[in-house]
């Protein structure tokens, strides 16, 4: 007896031993590493597994999601408890079985069949490597449902990362293809939470029960939804003009506060401190008045400048004293770069507490769905022309009329300028990632497509059609490569070294040349692009294309009782759809403020593709009298969409020619 009850110890102990080895070699993971490509901006190295593991084809990490009772996560607002562990990582990455609560995120995403999800670990736990290890407790796995080359965003925060340089908050991120309940779910952007915090951002962080308001505040950008708890509304109310001479009533913004629960006192201090920053930024870059913003968030006269100090002096001062300059300049490129409909819809914070900054600052880039070329709005869908800096037409106008009101100050541009040149390099080398990283996970990427069956098809609105070419994900990332690319090479023309920058002389203007300000604006159902010849206008819609040269520009007063002709050089293709136009110049000057009906004069020319100079005589016209304001090229009065129109030149003159 007692040699088989030492057989049956024996055995249960080595049955014990062995259950207890599977486990955790099951959690563990591989242990044999190798060189797979770097999925995030910090690039942690990532282990290749062993190839008797279960999962050795794969080149990304595995998040393996296990809710409790295999209950089903659907709702936005309830999280469900779950067990999450990693593989397929190098060592320091593996966890096994970490307690968390996950739950569905998003707005429109959240709709979609492959969902996206917020994971609330119990405790602070660090994920993949991402932002150098940080130990976290809320994570975001991105689901990239309406991006096909599901790169979009990767490639904004990688940009991001670049700009910010760490000085502001951008999060990084892993590619990870993740199991819920055993199932197979794709490939996920594991990413970091906006939020309140010292490896996020670092600003002051108020306790449950905190009534004070000389708090930190995040300010989480809503677009017009106002469901979100702690919403908050800005209501400053100013008329901003942008670089092509269009205005617009702006200062009323949405947002959401992070960071728990805020009185109302709270909020509505918030509220009226960004609204009387916004208004003095516009009274000091519009108006030559200059402002500081009380602790009662009411604006009081700025007088302490130095003696002789020039205006750009007065409004760099001023703003600088309320807004962190160089995060605006920063997040400025950024979302000019990336083209993102949603610009409008962005993060800000500024740390009030005794130890904070005091500034509004710009940082935190998120939603890029819609960014880089995959919607079907020409302004964004194009890779050239400002976008960021303009009221933009996109499915509504959906640009930051903090981007527009900034730009208006040259000091502003040449900040911009100055960190393009810097940058301009490293921005190149981000976007060469895109063709690596979808060829070292190509076969990833290809499951995921295979389980959503997703390539070919338009899945909302907003997408170009050109979406539906695309075979594979290989397909979606070509053109989003191409597209930057083509993007940085553009801008880099606006703003790189061999960009040189003139002062208009409005009485004889060469549209080859770079002007600073912009001399042509109101772009209207065309698109504006500048050659080496001059602009070239495309058509994109019919109804009604104009432009407008903005003779209110010139420092030189220009008076109609001076310049009584008008000559423009102009051309446009054979190719076109007519074989000869007529162009209608509206004419704003005195009491004219803007072009009105009854207002103009016509002129005709050919599509031949040849120069041909108009002289047009305004002496006789009693309405072109006064401060001359702009002048409306109505260029086509016939026309299909895609038909071309080329200016060279435009020249005021006091006698016919």
């Amino acid at each position: 007896m007692g040699t088989d009850v030492k057989k049956t110890r024996f055995i249960s102990i080595f049955l014990f031993s062995l259950t207890a080895a599977l486990l955790l070699s099951a959690c563990r993971g591989p242990e044999k590493a190798g060189n797979p490509p770097a999925g995030t901006a910090s690039s942690p190295e990532l282990q290749t597994p062993a190839a008797s593991a279960p999962r050795a084809e794969s080149q990304m990490p595995v998040l393996r999601i296990t809710t409790e009772r295999n209950a089903a996560v659907t709702s936005k607002e309830e999280y469900v408890s779950c067990k999450v562990s990693s593989e397929n990582c190098g060592e320091s990455m593996l966890f096994c079985d970490r307690e968390a609560e996950i739950r569905v995120r998003g707005n429109s995403t959240a709709e979609a069949e492959k969902k996206p999800y917020r994971l609330r670990f119990s405790r602070k736990q660090s994920l993949l490597g991402i932002n150098g290890n940080a130990e976290c407790k809320n994570w975001c796995l991105m689901a990239d449902y309406f991006d096909p080359s599901m790169m979009r965003t990767s490639t904004a925060f990688r940009l991001g990362n670049t700009l910010l340089e760490g000085k502001y908050y951008c999060s990084d991120y892993a590619y990870a293809e993740v199991y819920l309940n055993g199932e197979y779910q794709g490939v996920y952007l594991v990413c970091e939470q906006t939020q309140i915090n010292p490896n996020r951002v670092a600003i002051f962080e108020k306790e449950d029960g905190d009534e004070g308001t000389e708090i930190g505040y995040l300010m989480i950008g809503q677009g017009g939804r106002t469901d979100e708890p702690n919403t908050m509304r800005t209501h400053a109310s100013v008329s901003v003009t942008d670089l092509n001479g269009d205005s617009a009533s702006c200062g009323s913004m949405i947002f959401s506060l992070s960071g728990g629960d805020y009185t109302a006192e709270q909020i509505r201090f918030i509220e009226d401190w960004c609204s009387a920053v916004y208004e003095a930024v516009y009274a000091a870059i519009y108006l030559d008045e200059y402002y500081t913003v009380g602790a009662d968030c009411t604006l009081r006269r700025k007088t302490d400048f130095p003696e002789n100090a020039s205006k750009s002096e007065k409004q760099q001062a001023t703003v600088g004293a309320l807004v962190d300059l160089e995060s605006a300049v920063r997040m400025y490129v950024l979302d000019e770069i990336v083209k993102n409909l949603d610009a409008g819809t962005f993060n800000m914070y500024v740390d009030l507490s005794p130890s904070g900054s005091g500034l509004l600052t710009f940082a935190a880039p998120w939603d890029f769905d819609f960014a880089l070329g995959n919607t079907r709005y020409d302004t964004t869908y194009s890779p050239y022309g400002l976008y960021a800096a303009n009221f933009s037409y996109s499915d509504g106008v959906r640009t930051n009329s903090w981007y527009v009101m900034l730009n208006s100050a040259g000091w502003f541009r040449e900040r911009v300028r100055a960190l393009w040149r810097e940058k301009y390099p490293a921005l190149l080398a981000d976007a060469e990632e895109i063709s690596r990283l979808s060829q070292a996970y190509e076969k990833e990427f290809a499951r995921n497509y295979q389980k959503w069956d997703l390539l070919g098809k338009k899945l909302l609105f907003h997408q170009h059609d050109s979406v539906t070419s695309y075979t594979s994900q290989a397909d979606a990332a070509r053109f989003l490569s191409g597209w930057l690319k083509n993007r940085l090479e553009w801008l880099n023309a606006e703003w790189g070294e061999s960009a040189s920058v003139e002062k208009a002389d409005f009485t004889s203007l060469d549209f080859a040349k770079n002007y600073e300000p912009a001399v042509l604006g109101t772009y209207h159902c065309c698109e504006g692009v500048k050659t080496e010849s001059g602009y070239v206008f495309t058509v994109t819609d019919a109804t009604d294309p104009y432009f407008s040269i903005l003779y209110s520009r010139s420092e030189e007063t220009l008076s109609a009782d001076v310049y009584r002709f008008f000559e423009i050089t102009c051309m446009a293709p054979p190719e076109n759809s007519s074989a000869s136009y007529t162009t209608e110049f509206f004419l704003a000057a005195g009491e004219t403020g803007a072009p009105e009906a009854g207002k103009s004069v016509y002129a005709s020319f050919p599509a031949d593709g040849s120069w041909h100079t108009l002289v047009l005589d305004f002496s006789q016209l009693r309405f072109w009298s006064g401060t001359i304001h702009t002048i409306r090229v109505d260029f086509f009065s016939n026309c299909a969409e895609g038909d071309v129109y080329f200016i060279k030149s435009a020249r005021l003159l006091q006698e016919a020619p």
